[in-house]
């Protein structure tokens, strides 16, 4: 019963949010597998009534926030270097077209960041270190090396 009220309310929902939304369940399960394989004893907190307890929810909002910090930064750097290759070539910028390359480059990203810290056995802090330290960097070579491209098409 309760799931049927859940599907009619996202059928309400903005056609421009879903992809939103989507994005970001996909990225929770992520977040979610990588505190279990670098920080599992704050998984281990976790009692067995999951609704009433503290530390579940600690997670779920932690898995939430750290979700929407990397989604926003993934959006930006490709939000830039399409901007940058549209602006160039004369073509309108296409949003949807942005989020669908944000959500597979970002899950790539995460994947391949999980997997190496899981082979070299890192910390969850290490873990996030390595995440945004890797977007933060290509998001600054994008801006960096594209800087007078970047400046001719904001003023022009």
């Amino acid at each position: 019963m309760a799931f049927d009220k859940v599907i009619n309310e996202m059928g309400k929902i903005n056609y421009k949010t879903k992809p939103v939304l989507l994005t970001l369940t996909t990225h929770l399960p992520f977040f979610f597998v990588a505190l279990y394989l670098f920080a599992p004893k704050q998984i281990e907190l976790v009692s067995t009534n999951l609704l009433s307890d503290l530390n579940f929810w600690f997670i779920i909002s932690l898995c939430f926030a750290i979700s929407i910090t990397w989604i926003a930064v993934n959006w930006v750097y490709c939000f830039i270097s399409i901007f940058i290759q549209a602006k160039s070539e004369g073509d309108d910028l296409d949003f949807s077209l942005i989020l669908i390359i944000t959500k597979a480059y970002s899950l790539l990203r995460l994947s391949s960041v999980i997997l190496i810290c899981y082979v070299f056995k890192t910390s969850f802090f290490i873990f996030l270190m390595l995440l945004f330290g890797w977007a933060l960097i290509h998001l600054l070579r994008v801006v960096l090396f594209n800087f007078k491209t970047l400046r001719s098409l904001i003023l022009s």
